[in-house]
């Protein structure tokens, strides 16, 4: 099945965050936090045999400035 993804990442983050008991803020997620997430996220559409054609990524995150 050819699928196109929408994530709501701060959500996500968050659950992720819990699930796994790492100590961050969605909004502020460091960059291994979201590498972690995207590499979960790819491996579970794999999984159920999805061809991937696209994801967008939505969140709020803040930057150093």
């Amino acid at each position: 099945m050819k699928t196109l993804v929408y994530i709501d990442g701060t959500n996500y983050l968050t659950e992720l965050a819990k699930y796994c008991g790492l100590g961050f803020r969605p909004e502020k997620a460091p960059d291994g936090a979201l590498s972690f997430a995207t590499s979960v996220m790819n491996r579970s559409l794999l999984y159920e045999g999805n061809t991937v054609l696209r994801i967008y990524w939505f969140s709020s995150y803040k930057g150093s400035g």
